[in-house]
This record gives structure tokens, sequence and C-alpha cells, in this order.
């Protein structure tokens, strides 16, 4: 296999990703290729979500996958939105955020003439089936955490992507704000 490293940093490369990274995100990405739990406690501002947002790239190249998809789950729907918008006109990885009540997802869909970071008239959130999500066609999965786990459909989701073998690692981001374990 692959140097780790050098992975990384070509999946940073590729997609996009501010170079070169810090010191303790790359830790937290050996981590998550080694397949060890990681908890990062960083600084607000420090890049703790490009983390997660690498990871399933990262593993999809080490261990040569067909898909891999992370999911976040994140309990405020404005930094789902914020981030789905900021990785599709970024970085061009694909994502996308189910609603509460685990009946569809949101994407956003790009101008492809638009070659700016901020949104644009020809940008279109639109709503995408969960069939489309369980079939792994989003790298980046957000969700409420009741919507995937109090929901049928949100538990069907996730038994269904267990059993494809495409979810590369789960995330818990802003965890202070979740009120319910």
């Amino acid at each position: 296999m692959a140097n780790p490293r050098d992975i990384i940093s070509e999946v940073a490369k590729r997609g996009g990703f501010p170079m070169p990274l810090k010191d303790l995100q790359n830790e937290a990405l050996l981590c998550v290729i080694e397949k060890r739990d990681v908890m990062a406690i960083l600084p607000t501002g420090y890049g703790k979500s490009l983390i997660y947002q690498m990871a399933p790239l990262i593993l999809k190249d080490y261990y040569n996958l067909y898909k891999s998809v992370c999911i976040v789950l994140i309990p405020l729907n404005s930094i789902m939105q914020d981030q789905i918008i900021a990785l599709q006109k970024l970085v061009r990885v694909k994502a996308c955020y189910v609603d509460y009540n685990c009946q569809g997802g949101q994407a956003l869909f790009a101008d492809d003439d638009d070659e700016g970071g901020a949104k644009s008239d020809g940008d279109v959130i639109v709503t995408v089936p969960m069939s489309d999500i369980a079939d792994g066609k989003f790298t980046l999965v957000y969700s409420h955490p009741e919507a995937l786990l109090r929901t049928d459909t949100g538990k069907s989701l996730i038994t269904n992507m267990e059993k494809k073998k495409i979810i590369s690692c789960i995330a818990v981001d802003e965890a202070h704000m979740i009120l319910e374990w």
C-alpha cells in the first residue's frame, strides 16, 4: 500500500483542500487510516470539519474502495447547509443533508460555468431521493442524530449502507449542541 501521508497529501491537492494541512489534522487523518477512533477537540477555526470531509476520500484511495461515505451527525441545519454549499463550490465533493424526518435529502447542484466560490444564480438546492443517499451517491451525508437513529427510514438507511459496506466513517460535529444522547 502507498504511504498514508502521501495519500493524504494527494487527496488534499486533488480535492482542492487548503494546503498544507496542520499537524493535528494530519495526525487525525492518519488515525482514520489506521481505523482508530478519533476525538478532535481543537480550537474554533482550526479546521476540524476538514478531517471528516477528507476522511472518506482518503479511505477510498488508501483501501481502494468502490464507494466511501462519511455520515456526519450534526444538530444544526444552518451548518449542514453551509457545509454542503462550500463542499460543492470549493472542492467539488458531493454532499447532502437528510431532512429532520428522514424523508429526503437536500443537495446543491452548481452551474458548471461558475468558477467562483460564491453561490451563483445557477446554483440550485434540490431534494434528492433517499435511494440515492443509500446507494452512496454522496460522499458526505449530514444528518440530525434523531433523523437517523429515531426514524424507521433513518434506521433502514443506515442498515442498507452497512450491507453495501459503503460507510467508511461516522463523525459527530458540534457535539456540545446535542441535548440528549
